[in-house]
């Protein structure tokens, strides 16, 4: 019988999400997707490598009987439109994982994750978040972005409070719990902890949380624009390759990212540009203040050091 996940780490993006699914990954009673964003469920975001629900399962073909937690991590999955409503279908009784942090630093830390995946190619955050209109009706799109535009739209990846306000209309609240970034950042194992209470597993014992999926930053944006002008050219291609061989990534266009990249914080954002961005996020983080019931003033005021962080 072929064993379906009943555990989904939907997102936000950039709010520690890489690093919870590697935590939980050695857990003896949590079986974790070998690999993460499979995306099979937001198809309206990025095309899913698995073209059948068959080979979405092959997924979790490993996992054993006394893993009873059996996930995937799909941060896409939280600003789709349509992949929250499939994950209820197919899945009715699942328990959800959302991670959220302030939104202004969300969404500057996804721009460098999409410089860094090959998806946009304007290396200034305030230029491409310019360029988001002309980006959803088809113009200024980066190649091989043609079909993955949502990725680039980073205002809707920031509207936390309306995104959170749909899984809460689809799943009953019982069935999701949060996280925000600070809670994680001060103390993961407390939050890894109320995590494992919530899935009904006991304490593993875990006590290093070592930071995973740090920000970084290419050494030489010439030697970046190769392989993903590689991956552009070939984007169809690869896809059905990496369906092939479980979604691995590519050993090449790994190896030249890991010899061209090293972690560095982000700089500070300009503070016009910040406090700009508070106030559009505003009514969106009082909604978010109301659906979870808690403080976010924090959020509303400017941040004093870079957030390199983790996820």
């Amino acid at each position: 019988m072929q064993v379906k996940p009943n555990f989904f780490i939907v997102g936000a993006p950039k709010c520690g999400t890489t690093a919870m699914s590697e935590y939980l990954r050695t857990h003896p009673n949590v079986f974790v997707s070998p690999h993460k964003e499979p995306g099979y469920f937001s198809d309206d975001v990025e095309p899913s490598q698995y073209a059948s629900e068959e080979d979405y399962l092959a997924l979790f073909a490993g996992a054993a009987p006394e893993q009873k937690v059996v996930t995937e991590a799909s941060t896409k999955y939280l600003h789709s439109q349509v992949a929250l409503q499939r994950v209820k279908r197919f899945q009715p009784a699942a328990k959800l994982l959302v991670m959220v942090r302030r939104p202004s630093d969300l969404v500057y830390a996804f721009h460098s994750q999409m410089l860094f995946n090959g998806v946009e190619s304007e290396w200034d955050f305030k230029k491409a978040w310019s360029m988001q209109a002309a980006r959803a009706t088809g113009k200024k799109l980066p190649p091989g972005a043609q079909n993955r535009s949502a990725l680039l739209q980073y205002k809707w990846i920031g509207s936390l409070g309306a995104q959170v306000q749909r899984v809460l209309q689809l799943f009953d609240r019982s069935q999701v719990h949060f996280i925000f970034f600070e809670d994680f950042v001060s103390d993961p194992r407390r939050e890894y902890l109320v995590l494992l209470d919530f899935l009904g597993i006991p304490d593993d014992g875990r006590e290093q949380f070592p930071r995973v999926n740090e920000n970084v930053r290419f050494k030489s944006r010439t030697i970046a624009r190769i392989p993903r002008a590689v991956r552009a050219a070939l984007l169809p291609q690869m896809r059905a390759v990496k369906r092939l061989i479980g979604g691995r990534r590519f050993g090449i266009v790994q190896a030249l990212d890991h010899f061209n990249a090293t972690p560095m914080p982000r700089p500070l954002m300009e503070q016009d540009f910040q406090e700009y961005l508070q106030e559009l996020f505003s009514d969106d983080v009082g909604m978010l203040e109301d659906l979870l019931g808690r403080d976010l003033s924090s959020w509303r005021t400017l941040p004093t050091v870079g957030p390199a962080g983790i996820g």
